[in-house]
């Protein structure tokens, strides 16, 4: 079925029209109620990511990495009553179902010398009575290097709870009910304190997931007001937005069905498929707008007349550009983190659903109620107003200043292809968000008092029972922990890359400096198996259980940080693996491991997955323009004002240092999908200008005008669609829009400046006009400028030269003029005449498949013998020198067969001529005798 008659099918059934959409409608209801929220760390991560098992049994071993800190500020936080209501709140939290550990100062350790004896005590196992004993706790908190920055900052007036939780079993909607019980638990305590909040990763997916339906409640609005005016201004009629507005509702209602039959999660980066639909999904309701207005007759407009003039005009477009689009968002599918994946599949899902909306609804509500008045003048003609101007701008610099345009293009290239090799990736969940947001100020202000909020886990494994009691090998500990402690951050410059870090040896040392009364030469791990065996008889397991297995056979260093770019992380860690394997013994081996690491390792595949991503869909628009077009040139072509805004997309992210993140990294392939769309609608006009029309850069200034209205109105209204994502409370999905926003902007002046440029200088044939062009069976077989050629062959050179039809007793040729023209008769009939002292005689009377005036076309300068005139209607092909020499410079074996039937034409007429000039010698030899 031709696409045509698909695009028909709305206003020719439109009954089951309105079924379809009914019945696909109300099937989506169900499964948007089957839609389920995932906002969880686990989909950042690659379910394949080897980290997986490391990351399983570092937490068997040494607990989850899972901690909630709540932070508690007061400038009296140490009296007797402030004190007691933390107790009980801690209390409230131990007693919470999933709750592994609760560190505080209920719990913390108190070491210190007193009076000769080492005293090993909780800092307080219940709330003081008085205020001296309140005072005294305070003294030996801050006394401690183990609490002091980890518990308690150093001022005093801020304490930390840290909360951890089991995630044994992965939940997405754990967090979000954790992050609600703890809530709950702090209401009554936030008014009697200065300062009280939450941070981990319970609050985040709540922040992301408050965040997305804000996102919704405004960007979908925003969305729908710009395309609203967009749509008006241009097009300059009403009614054109009720089209694309309902066409997106039912499109957006079909995804989230599919969504939730699917079993896809509205998550971050699927909260903004609406507003990418109403977007996206309008531009093609506008080519298909402005094509039926085009139709309109001024006379006496016809709606049916009107469709069938755009079903003929976008039919293959329509199709072509949907398909590009929706592969576009589907090749972000290769990339292994599950929310990139599930925006794949649903924001590819929802092209595919527009378009079919679009095919089925358009033609039908535009049969019934659509406007009877052209608005926006010939079709054929230039454009007025603010497009006008632009037009005949860009042809005064396609005319006088192309090859500077040019030039400059590729200078830009070039700059920016090298600013390209600098954008770095970076995948962390808090980097998600604005600085504006509280859950990144309330990071921070954590970081600055006590310390950061992010977790990972450095373990090390000996497969030897009570290995790192041995003296040798716990120092190698502490010597590691020194260089996490002392660790400059390289890439931002900022000092310390990590607030806190804390390790097994950290407690043998702090013992073994109170043993020796206090002494700080003495904070080390002692020399001796026997000194380290009886300083540790003297903690309990649950004092270390976090930083050391029961056998001692495995240590665990844990690190606290607040580095939220991944990138900077990734960096560190390299550095620390460099100074870290030469200090190891052959038999222990080690892993930086945690839900944080693996986020960040999964941004590592942003890269390799953006490449592969792209290539695929490089590969099948130049495949499918290829096909359509009918030669891999063409297939190149279309690339070249599609590659140029990908380029320059990834220059700018290299230029202002904006990472490749799952919101960024779908920028370029959604990109080349999306404008794709404006270069099929060039081409395909162009290919069919250039049917009548011999002169190339005419052909594409043609293009340009014709086309000028849904590409620059469809361009700004993406411009502007995609800006809207910069109001977004996520920085992700704020750079995506404003990169894709500026993306479209150099994808516009690609293909009003760059692609006429390119395609003046090709000829290019549709297959659909090659397998749709009607050519009777008798100049197939007999015209002789065809032999030996197939059918597919001979529909295509007749396609590269121009096609006219004439009236009766019409000149084709007239005797004595000079051009370089050739006329193959496709229907009708033609004389031929020379007109000699005001009187003609007939030369001959030429049908279809004839071959009229070969001997001025391959000679310069060569006049016509005889006038060509038409006998009834009549329908040629015209081939001229200079155009066809262009046409088939790229249809090599075309042109090679062309010229070998030509050449044996004129040799046969020559035979045929010298023949009849022997006869006529002969004849008038006979009559003399």
């Amino acid at each position: 079925m031709h696409a045509e008659k698909i695009l028909e099918f709305g206003y020719r059934h439109q009954f089951i029209t309105l079924m379809l959409l009914s019945l696909l409608s109300i099937a989506s209801v169900f499964g948007i109620f089957q839609l389920k929220t995932d906002t969880s760390y686990e989909s950042f991560i690659s379910e394949n990511d080897a980290g997986w098992p490391i990351y399983s049994e570092t937490v068997k071993n040494f607990g989850s990495d899972n901690t909630t800190i709540i932070y508690i500020k007061d400038e009296k936080i140490w009296t007797p009553e402030k004190l007691l209501e933390l107790e009980n709140l801690v209390r409230d939290l131990e007693s919470l179902e999933k709750v592994e550990k609760v560190e505080s100062l209920f719990s913390a350790l108190s070491i210190r010398d007193e009076d000769g004896f080492l005293n090993i005590n909780p800092l307080m196992d219940i709330a003081p009575y008085d205020q001296m004993e309140a005072d005294q706790v305070r003294e030996n908190a801050l006394y401690s290097p183990l609490v002091k920055n980890n518990l308690l900052s150093e001022d005093g007036k801020t304490l930390a709870i840290n909360v951890t939780v089991d995630r044994s079993q992965r939940d997405p909607e754990f967090n979000l009910s954790f992050y609600k019980q703890l809530d709950e638990l702090l209401v009554p305590v936030e008014k009697d304190f200065d300062e009280v909040f939450q941070v981990g990763p319970p609050r985040l997916n709540v922040e992301i997931e408050r965040s997305m339906f804000e996102d919704i409640r405004l960007l979908v609005p925003l969305s729908s007001l710009f395309l609203f005016g967009t749509i008006l201004f241009f097009l300059r009629t009403g009614y054109a937005c009720f089209i694309p507005i309902t066409t997106s509702a039912l499109s957006i209602l079909w995804t989230f069905g599919f969504m939730g039959f699917a079993g896809i999660p509205f998550s971050l980066l699927t909260a903004i498929v609406p507003s990418l639909v109403i977007v996206i999904g309008s531009t093609e309701d506008t080519h298909m707008l402005t094509s039926y207005i085009h139709g309109l007759d001024d006379e006496k407009p016809d709606r049916i007349k009107a469709l069938r003039f755009m079903v003929k005009h976008i039919g293959l477009p329509i199709f072509i550009t949907g398909f590009t689009t929706a592969i576009g968002f589907f090749s972000n599918a290769l990339s292994e983190i599950p929310l990139i994946q599930n925006f794949a599949y649903a924001a590819s899902f929802s092209m595919v659903a527009n378009l079919i909306c679009t095919i089925l609804f358009v033609p039908l509500v535009l049969s019934r109620t659509g406007p009877l008045k052209n608005n926006l003048g010939d079709e054929s003609g230039e454009p007025t107003g603010l497009i006008g101007k632009i037009v005949k701008l860009l042809d005064r610099v396609s005319d006088f200043h192309g090859s500077k345009v040019i030039i400059t293009t590729a200078i830009l290239l070039i700059g920016l292809g090298y600013a390209s090799t600098t954008v770095r990736v970076s995948n962390d969940p808090l980097s998600y968000f604005k600085g504006s947001n509280t859950l990144v100020q309330n990071a921070d202000t954590l970081h600055d008092t006590l310390s950061g909020m992010q977790i990972f886990y450095l373990t090390f494994n000996s497969n030897k029972d009570h290995f790192f009691q041995e003296p040798e090998n716990l120092k190698v500990i502490e010597t590691i922990t020194d260089i996490l402690r002392e660790k400059e951050n390289t890439v931002s410059k900022e000092g310390k890359a990590f607030d806190k870090v804390i390790a097994l040896s950290d407690y043998v040392a702090l013992m073994n400096r109170e043993m020796n009364e206090a002494d700080p030469a003495h904070y080390r791990v002692p020399d001796t198996r026997r000194e380290i065996d009886e300083l540790l008889l003297m903690l309990q397991r649950d004092d270390v259980e976090r930083f050391a297995t029961y056998d001692y056979s495995k240590v665990n260093i844990v690190v606290r940080h607040n580095i939220s770019d991944s990138h900077e992380l990734n960096v560190i860690r390299d550095e620390l693996e460099k100074e870290i394997r030469p200090l190891l013994p052959e038999q222990i081996t080690y892993h930086f491991s945690g839900e944080n690491l693996m986020i960040n390792r999964a941004a590592e595949s942003l890269f390799s997955s953006q490449v592969s991503s792209l290539a695929i869909l490089i590969v099948l628009i130049v495949v499918i323009m290829t096909m359509v077009y009918t030669s891999f040139i063409a297939g190149l072509i279309s690339l070249i004002p599609n590659l140029i805004p990908v380029i320059f997309n990834f220059g700018i992210m290299g230029l202002l240092d904006i990472p490749l993140n799952p919101g960024t990294a779908t920028v370029a392939a959604i990109a080349i999908g999306i404008a794709i769309d404006d270069t099929v609608h060039l081409m395909t006009r162009y290919a069919e200008i250039c049917r009548r029309e011999t002169d190339q850069q005419k052909a594409a200034k043609l293009t340009i005008h014709s086309q000028a209205v849904p590409v620059i109105s469809t361009s700004i209204s993406l411009v502007l669609g995609f800006s809207i994502f910069a109001f977004s409370n996520f920085q992700i999905v704020a750079q995506f829009g404003v990169l894709a926003a500026a993306t479209m902007v150099y994808a516009l002046l690609s293909d009003l400046l760059v692609t006429p440029i390119v395609l003046r200088s090709v000829r290019i044939v549709g297959l659909y006009d090659i397998i749709s062009l009607q050519i009777s069976k008798h100049i197939l077989e007999s015209c002789p400028l065809f032999e030996n050629m197939t059918p597919y062959q001979i529909k295509k050179a007749i396609l590269l030269s121009q096609l006219h039809s004439y009236d009766e007793n019409h000149v084709l040729l007239q005797q004595g003029e000079v051009d370089r023209k050739l006329l193959v008769v496709l229907e009708g009939k033609v004389e031929v005449i020379r007109q000699s002292d005001g009187s003609e005689t007939k030369l001959a009377e030429m049908g279809p498949g004839s071959v009229i005036g070969e001997i001025a076309f391959i000679r310069q300068g060569v006049e016509r013998t005889a006038t060509v005139r038409t006998l009834e209607p009549v329908q040629v092909m015209s081939m001229e020198w200079e155009s066809t020499k262009k046409g088939l410079r790229f249809y090599p074996h075309i042109a090679a067969m062309l010229n070998s039937n030509l050449a044996k034409i004129i040799g046969e007429r020559f035979i045929k001529t010298t023949e009849d000039l022997d006869e006529a010698r002969k004849l008038e030899g006979s009559l003399a005798s």
